[in-house]
C-alpha cells in the first residue's frame, strides 16, 4: 500500500508500544491538504503519541507515515516538512521574539537580511508587531503562545502539528486563541494536525475530527456528524453531557422509565440517549409544541442560568438520574425550582446495545 498522493498527511496502520502496552494500535487516517483535523480525546488515549509519530519524534513499530505522498517513516524529524507547537512553548528564554522566530529560516540558511524580513512579516500576522526586541518572559501567556506559533510558522511547514496549545491558558485567552488560530490558518492555509481533549475547542477549530481512545481512532467525520451520529456509547458520551436510561427492546419498541420509542432493533436490554437539547419542560398540561414523547411528570431540582443558556436539572419519575434540559435565554420557560412540569423527550434518541455499540 502507498500514501495517498491527494492527502497531505497519511497515516496507515500505525502501532507505538512501551513495553507490553500499546500507546497507540493500528492507527489510519489522511488530512486534507489545507484542513484542519483535531485528534480528541481523553488524557492517556494515544494523540500526542500519535500526533509525535507524524513529527518524527517518535517511531512507530508498525505502520507508515506519508507527508504530501513521500514515505516518511524512517525519515528524522528535521527532515519530514513539518513543525510542531508544542503545550510548553518551548521558547528560548535568553532570545527575544525575534529571534526566536528568526531560528528555523537561520537554520535554513537564509541571510541575516532575509530571515529577518520572513520573521517580522510573520510577527506582525500573529499581531506582536512592537514585541520583537522582547524577551519570553516579558510576555502573557498569550503573547508566548503567539510567538511559538509564529517561530513554527517561520519554518514554512507542509504540516503545523499543535499539540494541546492552548492548554495552558486560562479561558478567557483560550477563547481568545481559539479564533486566533482560526484567523491564522486562513492567512496561511497551512494543513494542521491539532491535538486537544476539550470538545469545544476541537468543534471550533476542526474541519474534520477523529476521536480516539485506549491507543484507537474509534470515529472520523466532521464535528456535526460525530456529534449527531455517534458510532458508540463512548463517543456520545465523551462528546457532550447526556443521561443514560436503560430501556428493554421488545417487538420494536422499546420501553423505558421516561418514554416509549419505535425502534428498528433487536429484542433485549439497550440504553436510550438523552441530550440537554433533546428534553422539554412544558406546564403540567402539556402545550402541543412540547415535542416528542410525553414521559409523565418531574421536579424541577435547579435551575442555573448560564447568561445565554438556561439549564434544568429534573428528577423525573421512575429515573434514578436527574435528566438535563437546556433552553437558550429567549426561550426560557421560567420555572422555578421545587416546580412539577411535564417532561417529554425526541422520539429518535441514540440508542447503544449492552456492548456499547449504536444500534439506532
Amino acid at each position: 500500500m502507498t500514501g495517498n498522493h491527494e492527502a497531505t498527511v497519511s497515516l496507515e496502520g500505525l502501532s507505538v508500544a512501551y513495553g507490553d502496552e500499546r500507546a497507540i494500535d493500528d492507527v489510519s487516517f489522511e488530512v486534507h491538504r489545507g484542513e484542519i483535523f483535531c485528534l480528541l480525546g481523553p488524557s492517556g488515549c494515544g494523540k500526542t503519541t500519535t500526533l509525535k509519530t507524524v513529527a518524527g519524534l517518535e517511531s512507530p513499530d508498525e505502520g507508515d507515515v506519508y507527508v504530501r505522498g513521500s514515505r516518511v517513516t524512517d525519515e528524522p524529524a528535521y527532515s519530514r516538512d513539518t513543525s510542531v507547537v508544542f503545550q510548553e512553548w518551548a521558547l528560548f528564554p535568553h532570545k527575544t521574539v525575534l529571534e526566536n522566530v528568526e531560528f528555523a529560516p537561520r537554520m535554513d540558511g537564509e541571510s541575516r537580511e532575509r530571515r529577518a524580513e520572513e520573521a517580522r512579516s510573520v510577527i506582525e500576522t500573529v499581531g506582536l508587531s512592537g514585541k520583537e526586541d522582547a524577551y519570553p518572559e516579558e510576555l502573557s501567556g498569550g503573547q508566548k503562545q503567539r510567538v511559538a506559533f509564529a517561530r513554527s510558522l517561520a519554518a514554512d511547514p507542509s504540516v503545523l502539528l499543535l499539540d494541546e496549545p492552548l492548554s495552558n491558558l486560562d479561558e478567557g485567552l483560550r477563547r481568545e486563541m481559539r479564533l486566533e488560530i482560526l484567523r491564522i490558518h486562513e492567512e496561511f492555509g497551512k494543513t494542521t494536525v491539532h491535538v486537544t481533549h476539550d470538545q469545544q475547542e476541537a468543534f471550533t477549530l476542526a474541519d474534520r475530527v477523529g476521536i480516539m481512545r485506549d491507543g484507537c481512532l474509534i470515529q472520523v467525520g466532521e464535528p456535526s456528524e460525530v456529534y449527531s451520529e455517534p458510532k458508540n456509547r463512548f463517543v456520545d458520551d465523551f462528546l457532550g453531557e447526556t443521561t443514560f436510561v436503560e430501556g428493554t427492546v421488545s417487538d420494536g419498541c422499546i420501553e423505558t422509565p421516561v418514554a416509549t420509542f419505535a425502534a428498528d432493533a433487536e429484542d433485549g436490554d439497550v440504553e436510550v440517549s438523552l441530550r440537554p437539547e433533546e428534553v422539554f419542560l412544558s406546564a403540567p398540561e402539556p402545550s402541543p409544541d412540547g415535542g416528542g414523547s410525553v414521559s409523565g411528570t418531574g421536579e424541577v431540582i435547579k435551575r442555573i442560568d448560564q447568561g445565554s443558556i438556561v439549564r434544568y436539572h429534573v428528577h423525573a419519575d421512575s429515573l434514578e438520574d436527574r435528566l438535563l434540559s437546556e433552553y437558550s435565554a429567549r426561550e426560557d420557560p421560567g420555572f422555578s425550582e421545587g416546580q412539577t412540569v411535564s417532561v417529554s423527550v425526541v422520539d429518535d434518541p441514540r440508542v447503544f446495545d449492552e456492548s456499547g455499540r449504536r444500534v439506532t
